[in-house]
């Protein structure tokens, strides 16, 4: 829909994404319980008991609404394509052409004749670009989905942990600090997106994840962390990281021809990230907690060698195009020039005519 300026927009559909995740927990913290410690005298043991939360409630309201925007996306869906095939149908024949180059039209045509499901596809026409870069995005989407969905979902978890000694309440402003963040991490990136090229915005923003990760390591393992230092490296993760999935796919969309199967497969790496770390976590959880942002450090090492070999590849791809061009005869961009001529002469006689019958 909108092309190589797709940034700005896919930041602002997904900041749908925080601001739920802030209102989900805050809907959520007046039906969790506290952890209740009973010490017993006798035989010098500690129980810790847990108050029972009625989650149920929470989820069966957040169900309910979910059931009801599936519904409106249903008729929704059903109306745009009652529109479509109406279109299609008082749809009036075009006969100009807006190819006005040789080499893009014998491009188109390939592209055309290729099956979506071929990376010759994915790559504008060129297998080996295509095949390569789409290999290094889905496995880039690994590491990224991987950091984020992971990060959102046992930060809470990382928080209740018994060396913090935080309250359930406090783990949920916790939570409520991380997602607002989050947003408002979103909100800044789809309005400096506009003015920044999405390559430049993205690779400052793993830059500074890089520090930030590395400034996770170092209060784990040297200078230990407190309470508040956690809270506000919690909001610095989810200020930093929140645009990049949104960017990502804004940066891949510039270099390839995103279709609807490279997006199920990048979609599929994401999934595969997520779910793998989240093992990942929850094992680390429960053998040693300070582990857990190692994950992070793990993830954001990854996912930058993934994105800085996609471009170079896509450097040298362009490069190489580019030679191309520059070794053209000078004969071939006349008659390119002069067929765009002919195309405008068609285009006017054509316009005319139809006034004349009008």
């Amino acid at each position: 829909m909108w092309g190589d300026n797709v940034a700005a927009p896919l930041n602002v559909v997904h900041l749908g994404y925080g601001f739920g995740a802030v209102f989900a927990n805050l809907f959520v913290r007046p039906y969790l319980g506290e952890d209740i410690k009973i010490n017993e005298t006798l035989n010098n043991s500690t129980i810790l008991l847990e108050d029972k939360s009625n989650i149920l409630i929470p989820y069966s309201i957040t169900s309910s609404l979910c059931l009801l925007i599936s519904i409106g996306h249903f008729i929704f869906s059903i109306r745009e394509h009652r529109i479509r095939r109406e279109a299609l149908r008082n749809r009036p024949i075009n006969y100009v052409s807006v190819s006005t180059s040789a080499i893009n039209e014998i491009k188109e045509v390939e592209i055309k004749n290729v099956s979506q499901y071929s990376p010759q596809s994915c790559g504008n026409g060129y297998f080996t670009y295509g095949l390569l870069m789409s290999i290094t995005w889905i496995f880039y989407m690994f590491f990224v989905s991987g950091n984020d969905l992971t990060f959102g979902k046992f930060f809470f978890a990382y928080l209740k942990s018994s060396q913090f000694s935080i309250t359930t309440s406090g783990a949920v402003w916790g939570m409520i600090i991380y997602w607002s963040s989050y947003s408002v991490g979103r909100l800044i990136c789809a309005i400096t997106s506009v003015f920044i090229p999405v390559h430049i915005a993205i690779g400052i923003l793993w830059i500074f994840g890089l520090v930030l990760a590395i400034t996770w390591f170092i209060y784990v393992w040297v200078i230990d962390l407190s309470i508040t230092s956690l809270f506000v490296l919690g909001a610095f993760t989810g200020f930093i990281f929140s645009p990049i999935f949104p960017l990502s796919f804004a940066f891949i969309n510039q270099r390839l021809n995103v279709n609807p199967f490279l997006v199920g497969l990048l979609l599929c790496g994401s999934a595969f990230g997520g779910m793998a770390f989240q093992k990942i976590a929850g094992i680390v959880l429960d053998i040693k907690a300070n582990h857990f942002p190692s994950l992070l450090m793990t993830c954001v090492v990854l996912a930058i060698i993934f994105f800085a070999m996609a471009f170079i590849i896509s450097s040298i791809h362009q490069r190489k195009l580019n030679s191309n061009k520059n070794s053209l005869p000078i004969s071939d961009n006349k008659d390119i020039s002069n067929k765009s001529e002919e195309e405008r002469q068609m285009e006017a006689y054509l316009t005319k005519d139809e006034q004349d019958k009008n």
